[in-house]
């Protein structure tokens, strides 16, 4: 286990589990998102599954002292910026993030189309 307050301990944790996304070896649970682009900025909060990404994204916030209410802080209020990060792991990031994004808008609508064509070749089952 690295370093939770060290940057870049962070990013390889955070590309790590985008690539798993990717590469069909890490599944999200229904509710789980990967992370929002904020703003023009390209700012991003990340959120998921892993307790060593969450307290590190959290350390940045008290590494930049911005005032945290402890019974609401969640990863997904505290954005990752810019300097937060070494330039070149921040940009893949977001580059992984968008294509993670897409993967997922992609695999909605695939699961989408299989509900479809079970209904329209058994018009006999009962589905809400």
């Amino acid at each position: 286990m690295g370093n939770p307050t060290d940057p870049s301990h962070l990013a390889h944790l955070i590309k790590e589990e985008l690539r798993a996304v990717l590469s069909g070896t890490r599944k999200f649970k229904a509710g789980d998102r990967v992370g929002d682009i904020i703003d023009m900025r390209g700012d991003f909060c990340y959120f998921g599954q892993n307790k060593e990404i969450k307290e590190a994204i959290i350390n940045l916030a008290r590494k930049r002292k911005e005032s945290l209410d402890l019974d609401k802080i969640t990863t997904r209020r505290v954005r990752v910026k810019q300097e937060d990060l070494a330039a070149a792991d921040f940009n893949e990031i977001i580059g992984l993030i968008k294509q993670v994004q897409v993967f997922l808008e992609e695999q909605e609508k695939q699961d989408g189309q299989k509900t479809e064509n079970i209904k329209l070749n058994n018009p006999h089952l009962f589905t809400q």
